[in-house]
């Protein structure tokens, strides 16, 4: 039977812990420039709601299910990322601005990917052949 090392899941939970802690820091920014912003629904254009849905909204959401489901999570965040790039129009700055915004999503993928191959390393003993009784013949 084949066990993951233990260098494998520690590196698995600093990952881990790295995308939850940064996307704790991202959210708290974001509910900041909400609140001290002050945030007026009367006065967003509809253009404007389609980029908040893919921008904050959905980097937050994303982030918020990482928690749980961390592929599914990471997926939504990047997903939401692409698209408020190309809704916004987004280039220079404001894409550096949301791939740093988008980075915990990437490592909650990144996070997804390691534990899914960690399970496949481990095969169950019971999933093992048995063991094999030498050859008479050879002997």
């Amino acid at each position: 039977m084949t066990e993951p090392t233990s260098s494998d899941n520690t590196f698995q939970l600093v990952v881990r812990w790295t995308a939850r802690l940064s996307s704790v820091l991202i959210i708290g920014v974001f509910l900041l420039m909400f609140l001290g912003e002050g945030f007026e629904p009367a006065k967003v254009k509809p253009i404007e709601w389609v980029m908040l849905l893919f921008g904050p909204f959905g980097l937050i959401l994303g982030m918020i299910i990482g928690w749980w489901k961390e592929g599914l999570g990471g997926a939504i965040t990047i997903l939401c990322f692409l698209a408020a790039l190309s809704v916004g129009g987004y280039s220079g700055s404001g894409a550096a601005y949301f791939l740093v915004c988008a980075a915990p999503g990437f490592l909650f993928l990144l996070s997804w990917f390691l534990s899914r191959s960690a399970q496949s390393k481990a095969v169950p003993a019971s999933e093992e052949p048995p063991p094999q009784p030498p050859d008479s013949e050879t002997t």
